[in-house]
């Protein structure tokens, strides 16, 4: 009796949680919670071939919020790499009769297998909902919800917006020419581009018509124009009259550099000699270069007669073209084959010369892949190719500084089963025979057992010595031209917990966008470390000052690894002048505890090293002999891809080759980084800096 009326009372327990859990979740009712979904912000050509983007490279992503009642906060977590999940946050606030859509941008690693899309909130009438959707990738249960993009290695995405469909994008097909493979090409509606230039980090290069886009606000052309100052590959066609172009470009590239005549008829037939044009005599812009743009590296293209109709080169850290006519109005729409070969080569040649040779990525096939292999367990390290995966790895082992394990660790777990086995054995033997209590021996081996592995617990903890550290390497490209500077870093840290600890930062770029990183590659295990939680602001999406990462709680010896991209706060200033044999170089702005810098000089075909101990005030000057010839223009610092330096290579290189410009690569140390923890730590930090500087006798030319 008793027992059955413990039985009705534990039922009850049970009926009373469950009924609070539904009250909690809004009554048992989806009725009262908004649909959500998840997918790109851009689209790209259908079919049975799942499209392929760069991996571990931010992408635009849309929150569809369905009809509703009510706000709260949506979650998007993922599995970022090896050791960590990584965890968006972003406010919401769904709308009666209409459904809202919140822009988010996720960093996929390679061959991403679910994404988990949860949405927790209430209702105006104080009622809680939540709502959670999983969505699978390859190697899923094939149930129908899928990650819509294949993330892979060695991936290329080209973004077209403005007049722009994905039946256009499909006909220019790189694959056609042997010149570039592998592009995925995808279409931006206006009312999508990203506010913030790491909307844009996995683009290849970006396609804009700005006649098509004059309604696009402020926000949206300066996130352009930060990204290509940063790195980014931009091609503008230019077909209609007027000066739109000019506010998607970089400051003075209209001003120094090129310059755009109106429409007026151009004679083609030398220029398209082989393809249906639709009149030998066509409207276009002719372009013509400055002599500050030629001083600069850049080159005109498509030439008619003289008359240019495309122009690259480099503004900023990236790569800007300029096409005077649009490649689709040209060609007689009539003779569809041969129309198709003459896209071809036009788009190729224009992307070729802004974006460069995209890379090989591949496609899977829908039905064929998904359910078959299990890509779930396909891990591969953080990178979106070989080089980047290799120079990531070097270097998040150079921040590794865990302090080893002492010889006392190894001999007190020898001494400690040592005298558990004493213990067991001769120890409870003697003395339980002594006692008359041998048929107890039971008992006490349970005992001996529950303190020694609880001493296996507590022990190991207290031996284990050493601080907390926080370590730290940046990789920062500048460009310095006069009272003008333009930069962008990459910051990869380590963290080592001495002791638990839930740290949060409390120094570092205010703009930064951060994200788990790891150099390991096996992603089949379960993460050791806590989620990585980032928050978004649904509005623009850029990091919330303060408060863009969580604190990290953190056990007993964890080593954790993140990275951020951002606009360094400050850089050193670096002045460059040559002789006939020998460089002059002065820097300004180094940190005081810098001991000692390292010095590499590029200029043309030539390229110099030093060393050199600041003076008081962080400053340096030194006078080094130039060095022999360098078998690569541009010097071989170039050819050596780095962790978040590789994408503005090829404007420095331009550069560089004018003899105009010089680059000055900066290595140093300081225990004084530009990151910091709420908790108590050591702190190194290593700065290596790509200063592309104008030389001091080509300063007033450019004036």
């Amino acid at each position: 009796m008793r027992a059955s009326r413990w039985v009705g009372w534990l039922g009850m327990l049970c009926c009373w949680c469950a009924g609070a859990r539904a009250q909690f979740l809004g009554g048992g009712g989806s009725k009262d919670a908004p649909t959500i979904s998840l997918r790109p912000a851009f689209d790209t050509p259908g079919g049975r071939v799942t499209p392929t983007v760069p991996c571990d490279r931010w992408l635009p992503f849309v929150v569809e919020v369905g009809p509703g009642d009510g706000g709260g906060i949506i979650s998007i977590s993922y599995r970022q790499d090896a050791t960590q999940r990584t965890t968006i946050l972003t406010p919401f606030a769904a709308t009666p009769g209409r459904t809202v859509r919140l822009p988010v941008y996720l960093s996929l690693p390679a061959y991403v297998d679910e994404i988990d899309v949860s949405m927790q909130g209430r209702t105006s009438a104080g009622k809680g909902f939540s709502v959670r959707e999983t969505l699978g990738g390859f190697g899923g249960d094939g149930s129908g919800r899928f990650v819509p993009l294949m993330t892979g290695t060695s991936a290329s995405l080209v973004l077209w917006c403005g007049r722009t469909s994905l039946a256009e994008a499909s006909l220019v097909d790189p694959r056609r020419t042997g010149r570039s493979a592998g592009a995925t090409f995808g279409s931006l509606e206006p009312d999508a581009l990203p506010l913030t230039p790491m909307g844009y980090d996995a683009c290849a290069g970006l396609v804009i018509r700005p006649g098509a886009l004059r309604g696009a606000g402020e926000p949206a052309k300066r996130a352009v124009r930060e990204w290509v100052a940063a790195g980014g590959r931009l091609v503008l066609v230019c077909e209609d009259a007027g000066s739109d172009w000019m506010s998607w470009v970089p400051e003075g590239v209209a001003q120094r550099l090129v310059d755009l005549a109106e429409p007026q008829g151009v004679d083609l037939g030398g220029m398209l000699s082989s393809a249906p044009l639709r009149d030998r005599s066509l409207p276009a812009r002719p372009v013509r270069l400055l002599p500050e743009g030629e001083a600069s590296g850049w080159r005109v293209d498509w030439l008619s007669g003289g008359t240019a109709l495309a122009a690259s080169g480099p503004a900023g850290l990236g790569i800007v073209t300029i096409l005077g006519a649009d490649p689709t109005s040209l060609l007689d729409p009539r003779d569809e084959e041969r129309r198709a070969d003459g896209l071809d080569r036009l788009w190729v040649d224009a992307l070729a010369e802004g974006v460069g040779d995209v890379e090989t990525g591949g496609s899977l096939d829908e039905p064929g892949m998904r359910g078959s292999i299990g890509l779930r367990y396909l891990g591969v390290s953080s990178g979106a190719n070989d080089a980047e995966r290799n120079a990531v790895a070097s270097t998040l082992d150079g921040l590794a500084q865990a302090p080893a394990l002492g010889r006392g660790v190894f001999w007190g777990i020898g001494l400690s089963m040592l005298a558990l086995v004493l213990l067991l054995g001769p120890v409870d033997y003697f003395v339980l025979k002594r006692l008359g209590l041998r048929h107890r021996s039971w008992i006490t081996a349970l005992g001996w057992i529950g303190i020694a592995s609880g001493a296996a617990m507590i022990v190991p903890g207290a031996m284990r010595s050493g601080n907390s550290q926080l370590t730290s390497t940046r990789f920062t490209d500048v460009l310095i031209d006069g009272t003008q500077r333009q930069g962008w870093s990459t910051g990869y840290l380590g963290i080592f917990s001495g002791a638990p600890m839930n740290p949060r930062f409390t120094q570092g770029p205010e703009d930064g966008w951060w994200r788990g990183v790891s150099g390991l590659s096996d992603r089949g295990q379960r993460a050791a470390l806590k989620p990585l939680m980032l928050l978004q602001s649904g509005a623009s999406c850029e990091p919330v000052p303060g408060d863009r990462v969580s604190p990290m709680p953190m056990g007993l010896w964890m080593f954790r690894t993140v990275m951020e991209q951002s606009r360094p706060a400050e850089t050193p200033s670096v002045r460059v002048s040559r002789a006939i044999d020998e460089w002059d170089v002065t820097i300004e702005g180094l940190p005081e505890d810098v001991r000692s810098v390292s010095i590499n000089v590029h200029w043309s075909d030539a390229e110099a090293t030093g060393r050199i101990a600041p003076a008081a005030g962080g400053k340096a000057s030194l006078t080094i002999e130039a060095g022999g010839r360098s078998q690569t223009p541009g010097g071989g610092v170039l050819d050596s891809p780095g962790p978040g330096t590789g994408l503005r290579t090829d404007a420095m290189r331009r550069r560089v080759r004018t003899g105009r410009w010089a680059l000055v690569e900066l290595t140093y140390e300081t225990e004084n980084g530009p990151y910091g923890l709420s908790e108590r730590v050591t702190t190194r930090h290593r700065e290596v800096v790509r200063a592309l500087v104008r030389l001091a006798d080509d300063e007033g030319a450019s004036q």
